[in-house]
């Protein structure tokens, strides 16, 4: 007897974040136990030429990943199949997605540092990333609506992106509330902030986002994180 639900192969381009691809393999994994002729086949990000054959063998009856934009959608070969995205690189507009509401995530950064009584803030953040550019624009206008402004390190000439920190650290009054758009740069702003011999939470609140397992190891101090 033929089966009336043939297996359904669907690949997961995972990111090149490891902790972000553990989580959104789980997250599948767990979904596809209810979707009994489904066969998962994760792909590392590194691997988008091996998804694209086979797209153009037709063997694939949808796919889940980490999509870098629009563009690289619109180049994808064969015929259209159903895909989610389920990374916030860009703004994907092309196929539906589930990510992170990042403007929430902002403004869950500026309401703690609020509650915990801070009046000067400060925020640093990824300009190539979508998410990172949508929780940096929803903390500080979370904090405008409260009548507060949010200090920005400067712009440097260096391939470190931290380079213009240590002199922006010294310049903000204390005490201050500040974001990082990510776990790892929330890291990086105490290590700046330790390197003064300032007081965390005494001179400096710090917030970072993901609750990265290594970010919060390496943290010398224990990282508060929006999860």
């Amino acid at each position: 007897m033929t089966d009336a639900y043939p297996m359904l192969t669907v690949a997961i381009l995972l990111d090149v974040d490891f902790d972000i691809s553990l989580q959104m393999l789980q997250g599948v994994q767990h979904y596809a136990r209810r979707e009994p002729h489904w066969r998962l086949l994760p792909l590392r990000s590194t691997q988008e030429n091996l998804l694209e054959s086979l797209l153009r063998r037709q063997v694939l009856g949808g796919v889940i990943g980490a999509f870098l934009s629009d563009r690289w959608l619109q180049g994808l070969p064969g015929p259209p199949i159903p895909m989610v995205n389920i990374a916030d690189h860009s703004d994907i507009r092309r196929v539906p997605s589930v990510i992170h509401d990042n403007r929430q995530v902002g403004r869950l950064a500026a309401l703690h540092l609020l509650q915990q009584g801070f009046t000067t803030f400060g925020v640093v953040h990824e300009s190539a990333s979508f998410a990172a550019r949508e929780r940096r624009d929803a903390f500080i206008a979370s904090l405008a609506h409260e009548g507060f402004a949010a200090s920005e390190p400067p712009a440097v000439d260096s391939y470190a992106p931290d380079a213009g920190w240590p002199g922006w650290l010294g310049q903000l009054k204390r005490p201050c509330g500040l974001f990082g758009t990510s776990d790892h740069l929330a890291r990086r702003l105490l290590q700046h902030i330790q390197a003064r011999a300032a007081d965390v939470p005494g001179d400096f609140g710090v917030v970072g986002v993901g609750n990265a397992p290594l970010d919060n190891l390496l943290a010398r101090v224990p990282l508060t994180s929006i999860e």
